[in-house]
C-alpha cells in the first residue's frame, strides 16, 4: 500500500514538473500574462514542497512498518518455538524427558547461545535437579555467594554487561561464562525454588519484554511440568507401594485361611470321631432304660418311671444332638450325596403343615402358609428340604410368644424357587445377624437363657442349602421379628 501512495506521489512531481517546463517555454511568447504566470510558478512550487514532505513522511512510515514487521516475525517465532517445546513436555511424565526438550537449536531460535536451569532442594544449598543447554560437557557450578541474591528475586531481571550488573550475581555469571543475560526465578506457589538463566557470551542488543514474557511462560511452564512429574512419581510410588502391602497382605490372609481350613477340618473330624464315639455308649443306655421302663425287670415305682422318662428325654436329645454333627460333617465334607429328584412342592408343605400345626396350636400361635407360585415341583431332596423348613418353623414357634404369628411363603424367582419363613417373635440383634449361621452359636437373649438348644440347627440348614446349589439369609429386627429366606435352582441336577 505504501509503495502504491510514494509512486502516486513520484507522478504527480513529474507532472508539475512537465508543466512547469511548458510554462517556462511559453515565457518568451507575449500572449502570456506574466503575472499570471509567476503565479502558476508559486503554486506549483507549494505543490512541489508537499510533494515532498508526503514523500518524507511515507519513508518514515514505511520504516516504522520494517521494524513492526520485523517485531511480529521475531514474537511469531519465538511464539512457535515455545509452543513446540511445551507440547513436548506437556506429554510426559518423566522429569529427564522434560529437561531434555530444551535443545540447542530452540535456544538459538529465540537468539540465545547458552541454558542454564537449576532446582534446590528443601534446604536451599543443594541443587537437585539441573540442566545445561549450549555448554557442551561442561557443568557450572552456582556459587554459594550468589544463592542469597538469586532466592531474592521477585521477577525476570536483564543483566546487559558486567559493568551494570548487580554485585550479587557477578559470581553467578562468571560461573555461567555469560556477559549478558536473562535471569527468571523458578517459582512454586509464591516460593522461590531455583532460576533458568539463558544468554550470550556477548553483549547484544536489550531485549524487549515480550521477550521476557516469553521466556517466564517457558520457566514457568517447565516448573509446572517438573512439579507435576515429581507429583506423579510419588502418587506411582505409593500406589506400587500400596499394591505390594495389598499383595502381601492377600498372602497372609491366604495363608491364614488355609489354615483356619486346617482347623476347621481338624474340628470337623474331631467332631465326626466323637459323635461316632458317643453313639455306641448312648445307644446302650438307652437300650436300658427302654427295657427298665417296660416292666421286664420288674414292676416300676412311679418315682422310678418319672427318672426313666428323664432319661430317654435326654438320650433323645443327645441322639439329635449327635445325628447332627455328623451330618454336617458328612455334609462338609462331601460325603452326603443329596437323593435329587422332582419333588412336588405342595407335598412338602402338607407334610410341613401336618408337623408343625399341631405344635403351633398347642402354644396359640397363629400358622399361615402361602403358596405364590405357579411352580409344582423342583430338583431337591425331598427329606432334606422338609428337614430344612421343620428346623427353621421350628426356632420361629421357639423365639414367638403366644398370641404371635409365624408364616410360610413361597413364590418363583426367574430360575429359582424362594422360600420365606417368618415369625413376629423376639427377633435378631444386629450384631448377631452374620454369626446366626456358625456352629455352636446362640445369641443372648432370654429366650435361649431359658430353653436350652446346641445351636447346630441353623448351621445344618445353611450346608443342606448350600449343598441343593442354594443360598440363605436373613433379615431381623430386635423385638419385631425375623424373615429366613432361602433359594433353590427349580431344576438343579446332582453332580456325578
Amino acid at each position: 500500500m505504501y509503495i502504491n501512495i510514494g509512486l502516486g506521489l513520484l507522478i504527480l512531481f513529474f507532472v508539475l514538473l512537465t508543466l512547469a517546463t511548458v510554462l517556462l517555454t511559453l515565457l518568451g511568447q507575449e500572449k502570456i500574462n506574466k503575472k499570471k504566470l509567476l503565479s502558476e510558478l508559486d503554486y506549483m512550487r507549494r505543490a512541489y514542497n508537499e510533494v515532498e514532505a508526503q514523500s518524507k513522511l511515507l519513508a518514515d512510515t514505511n520504516l516504522n512498518f520494517q521494524r513492526i514487521q520485523k517485531e511480529l516475525d521475531k514474537k511469531l517465532k519465538a511464539l512457535n518455538t515455545l509452543y513446540k517445546i511445551t507440547q513436548t513436555i506437556s506429554n510426559t511424565f518423566e522429569t529427564d524427558k522434560i529437561l531434555e526438550s530444551l535443545e540447542l537449536e530452540d535456544i538459538e531460535e529465540l537468539n540465545f547461545e547458552k541454558l542454564a536451569f537449576f532446582i534446590f532442594d528443601e534446604s536451599g544449598k543443594e541443587v537437585k535437579i539441573k540442566k545445561f543447554t549450549g555448554y557442551g560437557d561442561e557443568e557450572p557450578q552456582i556459587p554459594a555467594n550468589a544463592i542469597d541474591s538469586i532466592f531474592s528475586l521477585k521477577s525476570p531481571i536483564y543483566v546487559g554487561s558486567n559493568v551494570h550488573m548487580p554485585e550479587g550475581l557477578k559470581p553467578l555469571a562468571e560461573k555461567l561464562n555469560l556477559t549478558s543475560m536473562i535471569i527468571v526465578p523458578l517459582q512454586i506457589r509464591d516460593k522461590n525454588i531455583g532460576i533458568m538463566t539463558i544468554g550470550n557470551t556477548k553483549t547484544y542488543q536489550k531485549p524487549s519484554e515480550s521477550d521476557i514474557e516469553i521466556l517466564s511462560l517457558l520457566a514457568n511452564q517447565l516448573v509446572q511440568s517438573i512439579e507435576n512429574a515429581s507429583l506423579y512419581e510419588q502418587l506411582w510410588k505409593s500406589y506400587q507401594d500400596l499394591e505390594e502391602r495389598v499383595k502381601e497382605r492377600t498372602r497372609e490372609l491366604e495363608e491364614a485361611n488355609k489354615e483356619l481350613q486346617k482347623m476347621d477340618q481338624v474340628k470337623t473330624e474331631f467332631v465326626s470321631a466323637v459323635a461316632h464315639e458317643l453313639r455306641t455308649p448312648l445307644t446302650s443306655i438307652k437300650g436300658y432304660a427302654t427295657i427298665l421302663s417296660s416292666g421286664r425287670l420288674g414292676k416300676l415305682k412311679s418315682e422310678q418311671e418319672e427318672r426313666l422318662n428323664r432319661i430317654n428325654k435326654h438320650s433323645n436329645e443327645l441322639v439329635n444332638l449327635i445325628n447332627n454333627l455328623l451330618d454336617i460333617s458328612r455334609i462338609k465334607a462331601g460325603k452326603t450325596i443329596m437323593a435329587i429328584e422332582s419333588v412336588n412342592l405342595k407335598d412338602v408343605v402338607k407334610d410341613t403343615e401336618e408337623l408343625i400345626s399341631p405344635q403351633a396350636e398347642e402354644a396359640r400361635i397363629e400358622f399361615r402358609v402361602r403358596f405364590d407360585t405357579d411352580i409344582n415341583s423342583i430338583m431337591a431332596d425331598k427329606i432334606q428340604l422338609e428337614r430344612v423348613l421343620v428346623n427353621l418353623l421350628s426356632n420361629a414357634l421357639k423365639f414367638t410368644p403366644q398370641l404371635g404369628q409365624i408364616g410360610l411363603n413361597i413364590s418363583s424367582e426367574k430360575d429359582f424357587v424362594k422360600f420365606e419363613v417368618y415369625d413376629t417373635g423376639a427377633g435378631i440383634e444386629e450384631k448377631d445377624i452374620d454369626k446366626i449361621f456358625n456352629e455352636f452359636f446362640r445369641a443372648d437373649n432370654a429366650v435361649n437363657r431359658e430353653k436350652k438348644g446346641t445351636g447346630l440347627g441353623l448351621s445344618l440348614v445353611k450346608q443342606i442349602v448350600e449343598a441343593h446349589s442354594g443360598e440363605i439369609w436373613v433379615e431381623s429386627k430386635l423385638n419385631k421379628g425375623s424373615h429366613f429366606y432361602f433359594k433353590l435352582p427349580i431344576n438343579r441336577k446332582e453332580k456325578k
